[in-house]
């Protein structure tokens, strides 16, 4: 299976690490609705943007590659989000728990203790539990001690407004695997994120598009 998240040729600046650039969101969705009117399109996507549903600016870090996807569906606090050729991610209040569409599936997770630090801004050690689908269609679950930290306060400009974030790093090893994420956090809520998706995928960058 192949990265399938479309680049539309959009100027996202997204971040390959912690540079806060701006971004303009009449521009970001007047390019999405030209985009829309010139390819073929997932309907879910062209629906969301339709109904002006929430959205992310996304990137696959490792690759250089820039997107955006949209809300697809909110239930119990889990957010499913669609890019424009039917790849999709999964996250609760910002942080990921699971993707399709790319080299490898991630089927679920639990990151119930990492989130519970980082939304509430706190230091301490918790544990993740990650779900994938391997080569042969077998669901395989790894788990990681991660260490979660503060890095201190950072702006993050979400273009029609700049944000007092509290930047968090979360640092996860396991017996054959090790990477970092950073959250850039407001009230609780994750803004900003660099997250790995997994050892084929890399880390996936995204950011809420201000309204």
């Amino acid at each position: 299976m192949t990265v399938r998240f479309v680049i539309m040729g959009l100027a996202l600046p997204l971040f390959l690490a912690a540079c806060d650039r701006l971004v303009e969101e009449d521009s970001v969705f007047g390019q999405v609705n030209r985009f829309i009117g010139e390819s073929e399109v997932d309907p879910r996507f062209q629906n969301a943007v339709a109904n002006e549903r929430p959205a992310l600016q996304l990137g696959l870090v490792n690759r250089d590659i820039q997107s955006i996807v949209m809300l697809d569906n909110r239930r119990a606090g889990i957010d499913t989000w669609i890019s424009s050729d039917g790849a999709g991610l999964v996250t609760q209040n910002g942080m990921l728990r699971g993707a399709s569409g790319l080299e490898q599936v991630w089927l679920s997770s639990d990151i119930s203790q990492p989130l519970t630090l980082v939304s509430a801004m706190r230091e301490g050690v918790a544990d993740r539990f990650h779900t994938y689908l391997n080569g042969e269609d077998q669901a395989v679950t790894r788990t990681y001690r991660c260490v979660v930290e503060r890095s201190g306060p950072r702006e993050v400009n979400l273009g029609a407004r700049v944000a007092n974030a509290m930047l968090m790093r979360e640092t996860c090893k396991s017996l054959d695997d090790q990477f970092f994420n950073l959250y850039w956090v407001e009230n609780g809520r994750i803004i900003q994120a660099r997250q790995w998706a997994g050892p084929e995928v890399g880390a996936i960058s995204t950011r809420i598009v201000a309204r």
